[in-house]
């Protein structure tokens, strides 16, 4: 992975400080989708701005991307890549 590259993505969130970035996580079937969707409406209903970045892990291993791959150089890389195409999302 391009560190530099990865540091200029998450420079971005510390010149914009009115962005709020939030992370929703869980199990299988814990209701993310429905918070998800309940959120939104109640955040632009209150004249927020909401951007949804996909799952990403999914997109990644659909596309034959997978973490167990010896490919990669260390056993963080797979989370790394993770990390990059979303801040790039």
């Amino acid at each position: 992975m391009n560190k530099k590259r990865l540091q200029k993505l998450v420079n971005i969130f510390r010149y914009v400080p009115h962005v709020k970035v939030v992370a929703i996580t869980g199990g299988p079937c814990a209701g993310k989708t429905t918070f998800l969707k309940m959120a939104i409406v109640l955040l632009q209903k209150t004249g927020h701005f909401v951007i949804v970045v996909p799952e990403i892990a999914r997109e990644i291993i659909a596309a034959g991307i997978l973490p167990n791959n010896p490919g990669w150089r260390t056993p963080t890389d797979f989370q790394e890549h993770i990390i990059l195409h979303s801040l790039e999302k």
